[in-house]
């Protein structure tokens, strides 16, 4: 569980962060406040299309692809052998689908 959460927190919140930062924007532009738009028309609907954009047309299956190299990369690294040669060896290294049902 420990190497998925960790995945799951070095993929997910760039694109977490992104949100709420483009969320207090988008509040801007609605209200006319945002710096780069003010009250701009066709400043303030290209703003609002690119973001909407980048949500409706974000890669899931490039995330989900992503979390699968990262959760392998979390479970490989736990699984390394240890450089004491009084201690037993670790593993062999498990495939991610093995980690997931084990």
């Amino acid at each position: 569980m420990e190497a998925m959460f960790r995945a799951y927190d070095t993929v997910r919140p760039p694109r977490g962060k992104w949100l709420v930062k483009s969320s207090r924007e988008a509040c801007e532009i609605y209200e006319w406040n945002h710096p780069d738009t003010m009250r701009d028309w066709d400043k303030c609907l290209k703003d609002l299309e690119e973001r909407s954009h980048k949500i409706w047309d974000y890669d899931i299956e490039e995330m989900i692809s992503c979390l699968e190299a990262e959760f392998a990369d979390q479970i490989q690294s736990r699984l390394q052998p240890r450089r004491d040669p009084g201690l037993p060896r670790a593993v062999a290294p498990l495939r991610v689908k093995d980690a997931i049902a084990t």
